[in-house]
């Protein structure tokens, strides 16, 4: 079955074919977690965290399974980061992935496959499992370089014609900045985690790189915020 792909409904009986089994649920009911967890003794306390839509991240080992919670993020305006938890189960030739509407991995994942479908179709599921949370790493690089435009944008301004509005938005923006500064810590405890746990697996590789682009990203946000880019010359320029 190497390198072939079957889309619709899966069971664990496709496990025992050779296929990796991905199972991707959005707004699950509780018949469907129900199901679900009947079906591969998902753990449940980890399913409580679905059920109250935690949203803080996380990594834990189960006894036949892994459980994370991982945040996919995006701006939908200047002062509004909307962040949506992806509850990842990791079992043994089977990845089960729940979220909202909001985020869209079958795109994301079909985008995979076209690209570097030999890297993923001819691994353990493990690796499908790792370019997702690479993929929303990839994402929050983005959302720092909107941040820096607009900061860039905002200060053009307040060098020829300041206003209190733009002073407020460098303001917003500043604390946008502090705010990621904490998610990308979150997400880089969780590449960390894997990055030791897994490192007998050839496709660490990957996580590595992935570890090692969230501390630029920290280590830049770091860089804008003491160097008085962003925070200081806020305070500077509205006393």
């Amino acid at each position: 079955m190497l390198g072939e792909v079957k889309e619709g409904q899966g069971s664990k009986e496709d496990i025992k074919k050779g296929y990796n089994l991905w199972i991707d649920v959005v707004n699950p009911t509780e018949s469907d977690l129900f199901n679900l967890q009947q079906s591969f003794n998902l753990d449940n306390k980890a399913l409580e965290n679905y059920e109250n839509k935690s949203k803080k991240p996380q990594i834990r080992l189960l006894e036949d399974h892994n459980f994370t919670i991982f945040l996919n993020m995006k701006y939908k305006s200047i002062d509004n980061l909307d962040t949506e938890a992806v509850y990842f189960f990791l079992g043994r030739g089977w990845l089960i992935t729940i979220h909202s509407s909001n985020v869209d991995l079958i795109t994301r994942v079909r985008k995979m496959f076209a690209e570097k479908n030999k890297k993923i179709l001819e691994s353990p599921v493990d690796s499908l499992y790792y370019s997702i949370l690479s993929s929303i790493v990839e994402k929050y690089e983005q959302l720092l370089t909107a941040v820096e435009l607009k900061v860039m944008e905002f200060e053009k301004e307040s060098l020829y014609r300041p206003t209190k509005r733009t002073l407020e938005n460098l303001d917003i923006l500043s604390r946008q900045a502090i705010v990621l500064r904490r998610h990308f810590w979150q997400a880089r405890h969780i590449m960390n985690f894997l990055t030791h746990i897994e490192e007998d697996k050839e496709d660490i590789k990957y996580l590595q790189i992935v570890y090692d682009d969230i501390n630029q990203l920290i280590d830049l946000v770091d860089y804008k915020l003491c160097s008085g880019n962003i925070f200081w010359k806020c305070i500077i320029t509205t006393k």
